[in-house]
């Protein structure tokens, strides 16, 4: 009787070759599946990529090396990863006195720091000129005694690099004085003089700038998605819809 193929000597040959390449096919498959999960941990594929549906911020101004820019334009996601249209909500407050609106408290009932920071700033450029002197005072202070405190622990001043700790008080000492320029003005019957409402407005986005400086030199590359301003999101639509009611007047 005539043997089987498969039970011949060249059919098991035949059997083992197929098996081999089956075996190569799925290692290969799995492999490639597992380095673009990794690829896509460590950042090297865009999460945008990876998840389609989430899309990338596309307000970044054409031409321009910045995300918050006084020109940008409002997001749109791609076409083909439009939301379904919802109800609309009440705008938030056009007055510019008003409580920052995007400022809530968070679920525990307290709010955030960041939430502190919009509500102080929004303060600040309410403030008159004797106000924001006394202000000045304040953060001039603590500035002075940053620097005594290093000096009696180091026996020197501290260097550029070290006072980078403090950087947002300084930064919030010379937005003090920006405010001061501009109540001097107001003073003096200067018609250039900003509305509160515009200088808060300039506050924060000096914060998100400085914020998109920070994230470019720890992550080399540029804030992109929505993802990227997760812990400035607050101080971000706070700026929007300042910005959306300078434009309406």
């Amino acid at each position: 009787m005539a043997r089987s193929p498969s039970h011949s000597p060249e059919g098991r040959e035949l059997d083992f070759a197929a098996a081999k390449v089956v075996q190569s096919i799925a290692k290969t498959t799995a492999t490639n599946f597992f380095t673009r999960i990794l690829a896509i941990a460590s950042g090297e594929i865009p999460s945008a990529e990876a998840s389609p549906d989430l899309g990338p911020m596309t307000d970044l101004l054409p031409g321009s090396p910045s995300f918050f820019n006084d020109g940008d334009q409002a997001e749109v996601l791609p076409a083909a990863h439009q939301p379904r249209k919802v109800a609309k909500r009440k705008s938030a407050s056009t007055d510019p006195t008003a409580p920052a609106q995007n400022a809530k408290a968070g679920t525990s009932g307290h709010r955030t720091a960041e939430q502190e920071e919009i509500l102080y700033i929004q303060k600040l450029c309410q403030m008159s000129g004797p106000e924001l002197e006394v202000e000045k005072k304040k953060v001039k202070s603590g500035l002075k005694a940053f620097d005594e405190d290093f000096y009696r622990r180091h026996r020197r001043n501290p260097s550029k690099l070290e006072k980078e700790a403090i950087r947002p008080k300084y930064e919030l000492y010379n937005d003090i004085k920006l405010l001061l320029a501009n109540a001097a003005k107001a003073a003096a019957g200067d018609r250039t003089t900003e509305t509160a409402i515009s200088l808060e407005k300039k506050l924060l986005q000096r914060r998100l700038r400085r914020f998109e400086s920070q994230f470019e030199a720890r992550e080399r590359r540029k804030v992109k998605y929505h993802k990227d301003i997760a812990s400035v999101r607050a101080t971000y639509q706070r700026y929007k819809n300042l910005k959306r009611i300078l434009q309406n007047g």
